[in-house]
Protein backbone atom coordinates (compact mmCIF):
# COMPACT_ATOMS: atom_id res chain seq x y z
CA UNK A 1 0.00 0.00 0.00
CA UNK A 2 1.44 3.54 -0.64
CA UNK A 3 1.07 6.18 2.38
CA UNK A 4 -0.88 8.33 0.37
CA UNK A 5 -3.88 6.14 0.72
CA UNK A 6 -3.42 6.12 4.40
CA UNK A 7 -3.33 9.86 4.53
CA UNK A 8 -7.13 11.27 5.08
CA UNK A 9 -8.35 13.58 1.85
CA UNK A 10 -8.42 17.08 2.26
CA UNK A 11 -11.70 17.02 0.44
CA UNK A 12 -13.21 15.04 3.21
CA UNK A 13 -12.29 17.60 5.67
CA UNK A 14 -14.15 20.28 3.84
CA UNK A 15 -17.74 21.10 4.59
CA UNK A 16 -20.23 19.60 1.79
CA UNK A 17 -20.60 22.50 -0.70
CA UNK A 18 -17.60 23.85 -0.01
CA UNK A 19 -16.77 24.85 -3.76
CA UNK A 20 -19.95 26.88 -3.63
CA UNK A 21 -19.74 29.23 -0.05
CA UNK A 22 -16.01 29.85 -2.25
CA UNK A 23 -17.87 30.98 -5.05
CA UNK A 24 -20.33 32.90 -2.93
CA UNK A 25 -17.21 34.52 -0.65
CA UNK A 26 -16.00 35.23 -4.15
CA UNK A 27 -19.00 37.49 -5.12
CA UNK A 28 -18.92 39.18 -1.60
CA UNK A 29 -15.50 40.59 -1.88
CA UNK A 30 -16.09 41.72 -5.41
CA UNK A 31 -19.07 43.49 -4.22
CA UNK A 32 -16.80 44.76 -1.33
CA UNK A 33 -15.01 46.24 -3.52
CA UNK A 34 -17.48 47.37 -5.62
CA UNK A 35 -19.46 49.63 -3.17
CA UNK A 36 -15.41 50.95 -2.44
CA UNK A 37 -15.67 52.20 -5.89
CA UNK A 38 -19.25 53.74 -5.59
CA UNK A 39 -18.30 55.54 -2.19
CA UNK A 40 -15.09 56.89 -3.62
CA UNK A 41 -17.26 57.70 -6.62
CA UNK A 42 -19.55 59.71 -4.65
CA UNK A 43 -16.91 61.25 -2.04
CA UNK A 44 -15.53 62.78 -5.13
CA UNK A 45 -18.38 63.90 -7.06
CA UNK A 46 -20.08 65.62 -3.65
CA UNK A 47 -17.25 66.30 -0.84
CA UNK A 48 -18.94 67.79 1.70
CA UNK A 49 -22.38 66.84 1.45
CA UNK A 50 -24.06 64.49 3.67
CA UNK A 51 -26.79 62.29 1.78
CA UNK A 52 -28.99 59.81 2.70
CA UNK A 53 -27.05 57.59 0.38
CA UNK A 54 -24.41 57.50 2.85
CA UNK A 55 -26.57 56.12 5.26
CA UNK A 56 -27.54 53.54 2.69
CA UNK A 57 -23.43 53.25 1.77
CA UNK A 58 -22.65 52.22 5.71
CA UNK A 59 -25.60 50.10 5.77
CA UNK A 60 -24.54 47.81 2.83
CA UNK A 61 -21.24 47.78 3.81
CA UNK A 62 -22.20 46.17 7.18
CA UNK A 63 -24.33 43.44 5.70
CA UNK A 64 -21.69 42.83 3.16
CA UNK A 65 -19.29 42.04 6.07
CA UNK A 66 -21.85 39.99 7.50
CA UNK A 67 -22.44 37.68 4.99
CA UNK A 68 -18.41 37.72 4.01
CA UNK A 69 -18.09 35.96 7.96
CA UNK A 70 -21.04 33.70 7.70
CA UNK A 71 -20.41 32.02 4.67
CA UNK A 72 -16.34 32.33 5.85
CA UNK A 73 -17.61 30.63 8.87
CA UNK A 74 -20.01 28.09 6.72
CA UNK A 75 -16.52 27.62 4.51
CA UNK A 76 -14.04 26.92 7.15
CA UNK A 77 -16.61 24.38 9.25
CA UNK A 78 -17.49 25.90 11.83
CA UNK A 79 -20.68 27.90 11.21
CA UNK A 80 -21.84 30.52 13.53
CA UNK A 81 -25.25 30.50 14.84
CA UNK A 82 -28.15 31.92 12.70
CA UNK A 83 -29.64 33.66 15.51
CA UNK A 84 -26.43 35.96 15.67
CA UNK A 85 -26.47 37.33 12.37
CA UNK A 86 -28.35 40.54 13.37
CA UNK A 87 -26.15 41.04 16.57
CA UNK A 88 -23.03 41.07 13.77
CA UNK A 89 -25.13 42.84 10.89
CA UNK A 90 -25.56 45.63 14.55
CA UNK A 91 -22.08 45.78 15.52
CA UNK A 92 -20.31 44.97 12.50
CA UNK A 93 -16.95 46.62 13.51
CA UNK A 94 -16.70 44.93 16.36
CA UNK A 95 -18.05 42.10 15.69
CA UNK A 96 -16.17 40.85 12.39
CA UNK A 97 -13.12 41.28 13.73
CA UNK A 98 -14.18 39.27 16.70
CA UNK A 99 -15.12 36.17 14.25
CA UNK A 100 -13.25 36.14 12.33
CA UNK A 101 -10.54 35.97 15.22
CA UNK A 102 -12.57 33.25 16.84
CA UNK A 103 -12.89 31.09 13.20
CA UNK A 104 -9.73 31.45 11.85
CA UNK A 105 -7.26 33.07 14.72
CA UNK A 106 -4.66 35.87 13.58
CA UNK A 107 -4.92 34.71 9.52
CA UNK A 108 -8.82 36.09 9.98
CA UNK A 109 -7.56 39.37 11.38
CA UNK A 110 -4.62 39.50 8.62
CA UNK A 111 -7.28 38.59 5.97
CA UNK A 112 -9.19 41.48 7.05
CA UNK A 113 -6.63 44.14 7.80
CA UNK A 114 -5.73 43.25 3.69
CA UNK A 115 -9.53 43.58 2.71
CA UNK A 116 -10.01 46.70 4.40
CA UNK A 117 -6.67 48.16 2.99
CA UNK A 118 -7.86 47.24 -0.06
CA UNK A 119 -11.16 48.56 0.47
CA UNK A 120 -9.71 52.65 1.44
CA UNK A 121 -7.37 51.79 -2.13
CA UNK A 122 -10.62 51.20 -3.52
CA UNK A 123 -12.20 53.97 -2.62
CA UNK A 124 -9.38 56.46 -3.42
CA UNK A 125 -8.50 55.05 -6.96
CA UNK A 126 -12.55 55.52 -7.76
CA UNK A 127 -11.92 59.09 -6.30
CA UNK A 128 -9.33 59.98 -7.97
CA UNK A 129 -10.72 58.43 -11.35
CA UNK A 130 -14.00 60.18 -11.27
CA UNK A 131 -11.55 63.94 -10.24
CA UNK A 132 -9.23 63.31 -12.98
CA UNK A 133 -11.97 62.37 -16.00
CA UNK A 134 -14.30 65.67 -14.95
CA UNK A 135 -11.28 67.73 -14.95
CA UNK A 136 -11.82 68.76 -11.15
CA UNK A 137 -8.92 69.42 -9.03
CA UNK A 138 -7.30 66.82 -7.06
CA UNK A 139 -7.39 67.86 -3.47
Amino acid sequence: MSDTASMPSTAAARPPGAANFRSIRRFYVLAWYGLGMFAGTRVALLPMVELNLDRALQLCLGLLATLLVLTDAKLVGRPLPHTSAWLIWWAWPIAVPACLLSRRGLRGLLTLLLHGTGFLVTTLVGALIVRWSFGLAVV
